[in-house]
């Protein structure tokens, strides 16, 4: 079992582990950005259900789930020198909020799978939850549907998320293949503490939370904001290097020195969740990021492994099945800006939105224009998550769901295989700078 020892991880035989993962995201926890849908999880199967039928809808996603990581899948990875696969995990896959105090074996079934795929390849796994149910963030993908973090508002949520992750420790307790639980993704609790600092109900909930895990396995437990014993904690350390309207990374020693000072700035020697990759700029950012972990010794995971094309290890095909019958769809969500993650430009809406926009602006005081948490996010930013991520993208969903009316299971069978390793491409470059890294961490733990 690994568990931590001074700055670092260590197995029972008292060596050094370095932990180089990736997470499968889209998998037990879809985004919009890594499949192709709009909006949130739970409206795009609710409109799939619709359209095409529960049965069949089911039909589609389980397909989806079961071609989207296999034992191909673990065999390229740890092929490349990775020993770590991080498996984010949607609440809805294990609760049923008209059943709230029955869990669903199919959840367990599936990240069963999982792990014992892991396990047949010397992959370690981390167990993530990645949505909880009223939503533990703002954003996206916690699949809240809103844009308030309702978790923090109801005891019972807590209770309950307390609740399954004793039933999910318990079942993995011991488990050598299980390195640790990431009990939530990304937190934004914004009730304020008594020096008027938000984030009070998340560090009463940790507190609970780690003495219930504790209570029926020992593990490792990441993403921790206070110090615990045996604990990992996990940074993402993003740079907003080579993304569009940002400044480009060249490698110069300015840009490496902002690097270094930002990663500093973290809580260091840990785990770290590292820059989303997706274009030349980016790798060479990855590299650059990768040589400051392997000197400091600290744990990694890129986001992510598998998608429909934007920045996974492996993608969809584009002459596929599954992207010929939705990249309509996809120009569609592009041009009108709904995902916050992927939009190249926002310039074709803009003549939409701005002086509507504008029109709010002068109608807040500009000393309450901040005033909405997350308080780092602009009145822009607020505005966009809720018009167009949030409402328009529920509304733009159905037009995907009604590209599937009709089909035979076949057919859907055809496009969930789409997502199968044999039927994707790989991106190579970034997968070869993951392989030397690889390479480069045994070479200096030897």
């Amino acid at each position: 079992m690994l568990h931590t020892e001074g700055s670092g991880i260590v197995n029972e035989a008292g060596e050094v582990v370095i932990l180089r993962a990736a997470a499968i995201g889209g998998f037990l926890n879809m985004e919009n950005f890594i499949t192709g849908y709009a909006g949130h999880e739970h409206e795009h199967r609710a409109q799939m259900a619709a359209v095409l039928g529960e049965k069949k809808a089911k039909f589609l996603f389980d397909r989806l789930l079961h071609h989207f990581f296999t034992n191909e899948d673990a065999a390229m990875f740890a092929g490349l020198g990775l020993n770590c696969i991080r498996i984010p995990f949607n609440y809805r896959q294990f609760f049923d909020d008209m059943d709230p105090d029955t869990f669903k074996p199919e959840g367990f079934a599936w990240l069963d799978r999982c792990v014992d795929i892991c396990a047949r390849h010397n992959i370690y796994a981390i167990l993530e939850l990645h949505a909880l149910l009223g939503g533990q963030n703002q954003d996206w993908h916690c699949d809240s549907g809103t844009t308030r973090a309702a978790f923090w508002d109801f005891k019972d949520h807590q209770d309950r998320i307390i609740r399954f992750w004793q039933v999910l420790a318990g079942r993995y307790a011991r488990n050598p293949v299980v390195a640790g639980h990431n009990p939530l993704n990304e937190p934004a609790d914004p009730t304020l503490n008594s020096a008027g600092r938000p984030g009070a109900r998340l560090l009463a909930w940790y507190a609970r939370a780690e003495k219930a895990i504790r209570s029926v396995d020992p593990i490792i437990c990441s993403s921790l904001t206070v110090i615990l014993p045996n604990t990992v904690y996990a940074i993402h350390d993003y740079s907003k290097f080579g993304f569009p309207g940002e400044e480009q990374y060249t490698g110069t020693d300015t840009q490496k020195i902002r690097l270094r000072a930002s990663f500093d700035r973290k809580v260091k020697n840990d785990g770290v969740e590292a820059t989303k990759v997706n274009n030349a700029g980016r790798i060479a950012l990855l590299e650059q990021q990768l040589s400051i972990y392997r000197e400091t010794g600290v744990s990694w995971s890129i986001w992510l492994y598998k998608d429909i094309g934007y920045q996974g290890m492996a993608y969809v095909d584009p002459n596929s099945a599954y992207l010929r019958l939705i990249w309509p769809f996809l120009d569609k969500k592009q041009r009108l800006g709904l995902d916050c993650w992927t939009i190249v430009s926002r310039e074709a809406v803009q003549s939409v939105y701005q002086p509507f926009l504008a029109s709010i602006r002068d109608m807040v005081d500009p000393c309450f224009r901040t005033g909405r948490y997350p308080y780092q996010w602009t009145l822009e930013r607020q505005f966009e998550r809720v018009i167009r991520e949030a409402l328009l993208s529920e509304y733009v969903g159905w037009e995907l769901a009604e590209l599937f009316r009709d089909k035979t299971e076949d057919e859907l069978e055809e496009l969930a295989a789409s997502f199968a390793l044999k039927n994707c491409r790989t991106r190579d470059d970034l997968n070869e700078t993951l392989r030397r890294d690889g390479a480069a961490t045994i070479k200096l733990s030897k």
